[in-house]
């Protein structure tokens, strides 16, 4: 009797916190994005960063993960700006945690671009579009998730400002 109150001692704090915390508030808030709920998801979106800093740190990457989320919740809902400088703080963990030439960052880039091409601030969308390509191309022989469509926005970007032959040198 003994050894199974300890069994159980030992075991249940650990389902109760895996079962709560973080990661269930982190798909609580992506499962509402999903579904277009975009109250419910920046909500619970904020709750999981505050709940990631708690629980691993602000140069974490749970934290940088939740940053991104809100940066998609904020894009899907119209707020531009609130998106960006969600998408600023998610480079900034990257580059404190030496994560800045990977394909998260180059994601990260992509989507900060497509923020400010939304606010009609083209010169900074194409700035961030071709960062995001030469971070593709220099770190990955294969062409990562996302390069397909950061080169399509980009080359759309040099169609609107007349540069036809720089969108050609994309396809």
């Amino acid at each position: 009797m003994k050894r199974v109150l300890i069994l159980i001692a030992c075991i249940l704090p650990h389902l109760v916190w895996s079962q709560s915390g973080w990661e269930t508030t982190y798909a609580e808030a992506k499962d509402s994005y999903e579904a277009y709920e975009i109250t419910t998801a920046l909500q619970l979106g904020r709750e999981a960063l505050s709940q990631a800093k708690d629980e691993f740190g602000y140069n974490s990457v749970h934290y940088a993960k939740t940053l991104r989320l809100l940066t998609l919740v904020s894009f899907a809902g119209k707020n531009f700006g609130a998106g960006i400088d969600f998408n600023r703080e998610e480079l900034t963990i990257l580059d404190l945690t030496g994560n800045n030439e990977t394909i998260e960052y180059a994601n990260a880039l992509s989507n900060l671009a497509m923020l400010y091409y939304k606010l009609d601030s083209i010169t900074l969308a194409q700035y961030y579009y071709d960062s995001a390509l030469a971070l593709f191309d220099v770190e990955h022989e294969a062409l990562p998730q996302g390069y397909a469509l950061t080169a399509y926005n980009l080359a759309n970007i040099y169609i609107k400002t007349g540069k036809i032959q720089w969108a050609d040198s994309l396809y």
